[in-house]
């Protein structure tokens, strides 16, 4: 059968469809065969799904204040396309999918794909990484869709210190704030992801936890994740402004105020090293703490990323491994887009694309990736 190779040829994408693509199911020994596991054993059931690479958000840690140059439209991925590729990827064995931007909630059909991806058999959960900006509009509408966990961005709930970082109206973290809270009251598990930055949010942490404590009867069980800035194209990655994850436990404990106790991983594929705050209600949910560049995790990694033109990341740090995009116009089969991607997976390295230990050996190669913008968050 075709392998990767066969497939990397000319990137000009071809029309968009205009009609629903006939699903075709995967027999089961092909499904033995051409399956999301690399050559390192790790089972990639996890996909994350970029649906537009538009944000109504210009965060100074993911680009210029101008933006990026965006692609064309006829470059993305339909929606036809998006849920063909989804079925193939749930035949293959992924469980898990999340959707993704640029800012999944500016795109009309958000709703209708939630529901078609969750409706897919093997699916077990459906996300949404979003600025919560537009939550409180859409949050009815993603609960009748299937939709169990939302992560929202948040670096500060500080109004100047979010307008700088966001380079958006002070006002609009009150909408964002309230979108938190609403989908927090709700059935949907929210997860809060705050990208930590040197001399502009870092020394804001200990008030970001009292805050959400503070109020836990308006943010129950939210979960507060602390990021290492990670350097991608066009966002002006500097090793100086990364606050490495053990100094942030530090700065959170300094007040004395809050003494966190480590939390036992359950889950082998999980990013985040959890806590629970000492002495807190019950209410209030756990800080976690993601070290993409100091303490790596790629010995658990189980996800692979679709971009909203339809290019397979099997690797965040990585060069693009294929365009399915390109492989469905040219008209193959679903059988040939499962053994291009699992023929992909089998190029992946065991940790950030090959590249040495270490943030300033992935700043190096940064200008290879694409603006995260452009990839998915």
């Amino acid at each position: 059968g075709p392998g990767l190779s066969d497939f990397m040829g000319s990137s000009t994408p071809l029309t968009r469809p205009q009609a629903s693509l006939k699903k075709v199911a995967i027999a089961k020994n092909d499904r033995d065969m051409i399956n999301l596991q690399d050559r390192f054993g790790r089972v990639h059931n996890y996909l994350r799904i970029s649906l537009t690479e538009r944000c109504n958000f210009r965060c100074t840690y993911c680009m210029p204040a101008d933006g990026v140059m965006l692609s064309p439209e006829s470059n993305l991925l339909a929606s036809e396309e998006i849920l063909r590729l989804a079925y193939i990827f749930a035949q293959m064995g992924t469980t898990k999918v999340r959707l993704t931007g640029g800012e999944p909630t500016l795109r009309k059909d958000l709703a209708y794909l939630c529901q078609q991806i969750k409706a897919l058999n093997g699916i077990d959960s459906v996300g949404l990484t979003t600025n919560g900006v537009l939550l409180t509009k859409l949050l009815d509408q993603l609960l009748l869709a299937g939709v169990s966990t939302i992560n929202v961005s948040l670096d500060s709930v500080n109004p100047t210190t979010f307008s700088t970082m966001t380079r958006r109206p002070p006002q609009t973290l009150d909408k964002v704030l309230d979108g938190i809270s609403a989908a927090s009251l709700s059935p949907i598990k929210v997860k809060l992801n705050c990208v930590v930055m040197r001399d502009q949010n870092e020394k804001q942490l200990p008030h970001l936890i009292e805050f959400f404590m503070n109020h836990s009867h308006r943010f129950p069980h939210l979960d507060l994740r602390f990021i290492e800035w990670m350097p991608f194209n066009a966002n002006e990655w500097k090793s100086k402004t990364l606050v490495p994850a053990d100094e942030m436990i530090q700065i959170i404990q300094s007040t004395g105020t809050h003494r966190l106790q480590s939390l036992q991983a359950t889950d082998p594929n999980d990013t985040t090293r959890w806590f629970r705050i000492k002495d807190a209600p019950a209410q209030v949910g756990r800080i976690g703490f993601i070290s993409s560049m100091t303490q790596h995790f790629c010995g658990g990694c189980n996800r692979v990323r679709l971009t909203s033109d339809g290019a397979l990341k099997t690797c965040l740090f990585g060069n693009d491994a294929v365009s399915l995009r390109d492989l469905m116009r040219r008209g193959v089969s679903d059988i040939e887009l499962a053994e291009a991607i699992h023929a992909a997976l089998q190029l992946k390295h065991f940790k950030h694309n090959g590249h040495d230990d270490g943030a300033l050996a992935l700043a190096q190669h940064s200008d290879e990736n694409r603006p995260m913008v452009r990839i998915g968050g």
